[in-house]
């Protein structure tokens, strides 16, 4: 059975979430890093995960009541 390279889409797909917290260890970031340049989707797709951390976070209003 052949495994993706590591620095596939699929193997990488997993991974962009955690980039975009910077929640990677070095060597796994730089890997996303590489793959990013030379992947528009996947660059996308780590701007539509901080676009959510952003919005996320930046709510500004108290935490609701747990009912």
């Amino acid at each position: 059975m052949t495994h993706p390279p590591a620095d596939s889409c699929e193997h990488v797909a997993d991974l962009l979430g955690v980039y975009a917290l910077d929640a990677l260890d070095p060597d796994e970031a730089e890997m996303v890093r590489r793959h990013l340049a030379r992947c528009p989707r996947c660059a996308t797709e780590v701007d539509q995960h901080r676009e959510t951390v952003v919005l996320l976070a930046g709510g500004g209003g108290p935490a609701r009541e747990q009912v």
